[in-house]
């Protein structure tokens, strides 16, 4: 109701937009009292992901180069306080997003390759020589990450440094689970793998898309599934790419011709 609402108002006066978006990196807790309700969370989530969200994309968007400190010049400075909200913003956010975090984010998704690797060594991540890197995921702990030369790394593939230990923490007043991965020269991993801790993935191999590496990977060998296992060797797997093989131009356009004309017929239609 209206007096409940004005009483969020003055209770979150000293909060700011800003306050909330660069908290230090530990978490925030999404608090449910009397005074916000789940539903009223509900409403408040919808209002960032409307809002303050896409804004705050907008305005990290400028850094993406790198060229202008966020310190020296922050548009998100522009939002105004959050007494204007009937809602602090710790209310919504689950975990930290702050500008840093958000800038490497855009860059990892959206950079050049040079910009990519630039971050990931920032970050923490030891990475090699002439690697192609698509993936954005790498985990709480990218400092535990080593990526050797020629890597190519597909899209949505997950790093995961940390082990499951959440239902003994009241058990234990502290307890940790840490390893480290690292994916030796030579090595592709497809699209949504995801690679745990305490794994080597050997030289001159390939782990298919969609794999959860539980184990380390022996050298020159394809790795496959859930738990990933191996598939064949690496001899066997270039005889069937060859088999495969299509030459194709190197125009986009004329090369969707031939394929079309390849696989669905003379006019690319599903017709003979």
């Amino acid at each position: 109701d209206a007096s409940r609402c004005a009483e969020n108002r003055r209770s979150m006066a000293k909060y700011s937009i800003m306050d909330a978006i660069q908290q230090p990196n530990t978490e925030l807790e999404m608090k449910t009292t009397s005074k916000h309700p789940p539903e009223m969370a509900i409403r408040h989530r919808n209002y960032l992901d409307f809002f303050i969200y896409p804004f705050s994309n907008l305005c990290a968007s400028v850094f993406i180069c790198g060229k202008i400190s966020p310190r020296k010049f922050s548009p998100l400075k522009w939002l105004p306080a959050a007494s204007i909200l009937p809602f602090p913003p710790a209310v919504c956010l689950n975990a930290p997003m702050n500008l840093t975090h958000l800038l490497q984010k855009l860059r990892l998704r959206y950079g050049s390759q040079a910009t990519v690797i630039r971050t990931l060594r920032a970050m923490g991540v030891r990475v090699g020589e002439g690697c192609r890197i698509y993936a954005t995921d790498f985990g709480s702990e990218p400092w535990l990450i080593k990526i050797g030369n020629r890597v190519c790394i597909s899209n949505d593939v997950t790093f995961v440094n940390h082990g499951l230990n959440w239902p003994f923490q009241e058990k234990h007043e502290s307890l940790t689970g840490f390893g480290p991965i690292e994916i030796k020269d030579n090595c592709q991993i497809g699209v949504r793998a995801t690679i745990l801790p305490h794994v080597t993935i050997g030289p001159n191999s390939i782990v298919g898309a969609g794999s959860v590496v539980t184990k380390s990977v022996p050298p020159a060998v394809v790795v496959a599934g859930n738990p990933a296992r191996v598939i064949c060797t690496m001899a066997e797997y270039e005889q069937k790419c060859v088999a495969r093989h299509i030459d194709i131009p190197l125009d986009r356009n004329a090369a969707r011709k031939v394929l079309e004309a390849r696989f669905w017929g003379e006019g690319g239609d599903g017709k003979e």
